[in-house]
């Protein structure tokens, strides 16, 4: 029987071992070296083709896991990449900035910013309930990689204090995530890369008059 939805919903993450298999991998390697990211947290992924495909695989084996809901899109895939020369540690957070088509002012979407060009806004809690991201790793992740920590339970506004988790893996695992979910990463202290394809899914029709920056 498949757990994942029932500790999904109680701890606002899920591991997934092998996720992506070697040949996919091999794949996005190859569409990296061939057409670098624009940056080490580039969030235009999804302006490439073999990253949109690769985000309707992702989406597949979420929906076969029972953890994404029918009418569901990728929405934003950002790429990060840690190593000696591009180190970095970022505190606890929740993601609650979503990437929109055009500006919008007035409730209930606030805080607007700009990422790469992309205008992002806070969104209200009753749509980012329904986000699911999922984070894969390109490269093994292990705890002196600077990878993710989570704080279980979280999205459901549990108690922050709670132990934080370290989210460990080998290279095709995946960490699928609530974005309400409280999770912060060290500075890596390896000399090794730890590359991650962030996908993240909404739904495919949003209240009022926005739209997704993303139409796919």
């Amino acid at each position: 029987m498949n757990k994942s939805p029932q500790r999904f919903a109680i701890d606002g993450y899920v591991v997934v071992d092998d996720f992506l298999n070697n040949d996919e991998i091999l794949q996005i390697d190859s569409e990296l070296r061939a057409s670098p990211a624009e940056s080490i947290g580039d969030r235009r992924l999804l302006d490439r083709e073999w990253c949109r495909l690769i985000a309707h695989v992702v989406r597949h084996r979420l929906l076969k896991l029972r953890l994404l809901a029918l009418a569901t899109q990728p929405v934003l895939c950002t790429y990060f990449s840690k190593n000696e020369g591009n180190n970095w540690d970022v505190g606890l957070h929740r993601d609650l900035h979503l990437p929109l088509r055009e500006r919008m002012d007035g409730a209930p979407w606030t805080n607007w910013t700009e990422k790469q060009k992309i205008p992002h806004a806070q969104a209200p809690r009753n749509i980012l309930t329904l986000m699911l991201a999922a984070r894969v790793n390109l490269d093994d992740c292990e705890s002196d990689e600077g990878g993710l920590c989570v704080v279980p339970g979280s999205h459901l506004d549990a108690d922050v204090s709670a132990e934080r988790i370290e989210c460990t893996g080998s290279k095709g695992s995946a960490v699928i995530m609530s974005p309400l979910l409280l999770h912060a990463s060290q500075k890596s202290i390896s000399d090794q890369s730890r590359r991650v394809l962030h996908f993240l899914y909404g739904p495919t029709v949003l209240p009022g008059e926005v739209s997704w920056y993303y139409g796919l």
